[in-house]
């Protein structure tokens, strides 16, 4: 289940075709914890993404809305166990009032009109939840605007109920589709002017759902990272410094060459301090297959440089913690956090 109110797998090594393997674990009666998914959007140019384009109504960039009721809405961060490719979408169909079953995902490009896509931290819904209701609430107010002009009423008289426009007075009532082209006429109404649905009122944020693309992943139409082909593509399998901070120091490849397969390697350098988001460093072989790269992997002969950390051990390092109270100051920081928790205050 997917609550808007949040798991990853460490690195396989899989031989076999994903699909291949996805029925193989599913017949042994396996459950397939988590895998990273790349949604096929950005694979290939998808219908959906093309409608988008095309839809009369698009008030903003995480939104469009099409003649036939079809409400697309922008998924701007990755797949990734966690649900957000389904949570961020839900909050933005909250706001609208839009009927789940009539949405449409489209994953976003790589582009910075919509914002950080950058997905870490458990921070997708917290940055994006107040821009992502308002990209809702917008075009609800746009559409209510429309059919109160349509019916020659104040828009104060009008509500809306799931993808539709309700004058309740009058009994009149005009779906999102019917609307779409005359609210694309008018101007975007300003951030001051729009009304966010009040917490008892939220239809989906909040609430458990099945993941948007749950069925496709179970039954291996999904498609994933690892599913990407382009026209001479080459695989990378990296050989990793055995010790945090250390860095090639020679190299004998020959071994791996000599694989077929194997076009070339290439040494990464170590990160310099302070790490951020550096690669650690290390040997790549790069093949026209995965089994090629990895079988290459493991006929490199490296040197590795001595490194300062090599010297560190676990108990050591606990002790060093202790001495200078960090360890306390944290289980001091939790205990309080649990206690606050308890008594009433806020999750953050």
């Amino acid at each position: 289940m997917i609550h808007i109110d949040n798991i990853s797998s460490g690195d396989r090594e899989i031989g076999s075709d994903r699909r291949g393997f996805l029925k193989g674990m599913l017949g042994a009666g396996a459950f397939v914890l988590s895998i990273r998914l790349m949604p096929e959007q950005l694979l290939v140019r998808s219908a959906d993404a093309d409608g988008m384009t095309k839809a009369p109504l698009r008030p903003n960039v995480y939104l469009a809305i099409d003649a036939d009721g079809t409400a697309y809405i922008i998924a701007h961060r990755s797949e990734m166990g966690s649900g957000s490719r389904t949570a961020l979408p839900r909050i933005v169909a909250d706001e609208l009032d839009a009927e789940w079953a009539r949405v449409k995902l489209v994953q976003a490009t790589g582009d910075e009109k919509y914002g950080d896509q950058d997905t870490d931290g458990s921070h997708s819904v917290r940055s994006f939840f107040d821009v992502l209701r308002e990209s809702g609430a917008t075009a609800r107010l746009m559409l209510v605007r429309a059919a109160a002009a349509e019916w020659g009423v104040p828009a104060a008289e009008c509500t809306t109920s799931p993808h539709t426009v309700v004058h309740k007075p009058s009994g009149k009532k005009l779906g999102y589709g019917e609307l779409a082209a005359a609210a694309a006429k008018l101007e975007v109404p300003k951030k001051e002017d729009v009304k966010l649905k009040p917490r008892n009122e939220w239809r989906y944020i909040g609430k458990g759902t099945t993941s948007y693309d749950l069925k496709d992943m179970c039954t291996g139409k999904a498609a994933y990272g690892q599913d990407t082909h382009m026209e001479g593509m080459l695989y990378a399998s990296v050989a990793h410094p055995p010790v945090f901070g250390s860095s090639v120091k020679s190299v004998d490849d020959q071994a791996a060459l000599g694989l077929t397969g194997v076009k070339q390697t290439a040494t990464i350098d170590a990160f310099k301090p302070p790490i951020g988001f550096q690669a650690l460093g290390g040997v790549a072989v790069l093949a026209d297959n995965t089994w090629a790269a990895i079988e290459g992997r493991k006929k490199l002969k490296i040197e590795w440089e001595k490194s300062p950390h090599s010297v560190w051990n676990s108990e050591a390092y606990k002790k060093e913690l202790q001495e200078g109270g960090i360890l306390h100051a944290v289980a001091g920081a939790c205990r309080d956090g649990a206690a606050g928790r308890a008594g009433g205050m806020p999750r953050r």
